[in-house]
């Protein structure tokens, strides 16, 4: 978020879009874990990260589950929708959010090749960094616990 508000003065564009999508997708992770509990005992505003976005202030208002995934469809995350659509049938927050994860990866691993040179692909590279030692990590975990390679597969994001 301090990245974000640093680089606002800036008109840098590609980079302002790519932050503003990860805010997004984070908060729409945090939406789907408040609506798919039906947390009550505190306001989904006061976990999410505010930003003024079209998108965020629809998933604020969003009153059930259903309601937030019919948000995303109607959104420019629609191709979102077909991956988190089914949570509320038989899919777990666990693969919504690795999913999502697998979603982001590969939007950032395209941008790598745009432009070298610009702060897009800098912040590409750190996230796809990022998910590189989470897989590590959850690699590293599963092969100490002698964990099936199936499970590690399905946990790790590719």
């Amino acid at each position: 978020l301090r990245l974000y508000h640093s680089f606002k003065e800036i008109d840098i564009g590609l980079l302002d879009e790519l932050i503003l999508e990860y805010i997004d997708l984070i908060n729409l992770k945090i939406a789907l874990r408040f609506r798919k509990g039906r947390l009550t005992n505190f306001k989904l505003e006061d976990i999410t990260i505010p930003v003024k976005s079209v998108f965020y202030k629809n998933i604020m208002n969003s009153k059930s589950l259903t309601h937030l995934l019919d948000i995303v469809k109607e959104s420019k995350y629609s191709e979102v929708y077909d991956i988190i659509k089914d949570i509320t049938k038989k899919g777990t927050l666990h693969d919504v959010e690795y999913a999502l994860n697998v979603y982001w990866f590969n939007k950032s691993r395209k941008l790598i090749y745009s432009n070298p040179l610009s702060l897009a692909t800098v912040f590409s590279l750190m996230i796809m960094k990022e998910v590189e030692m989470k897989n590590m990590k959850v690699l590293i975990n599963a092969k100490s616990k002698d964990m099936d390679e199936d499970f590690i597969i399905n946990h790790i994001v590719i």
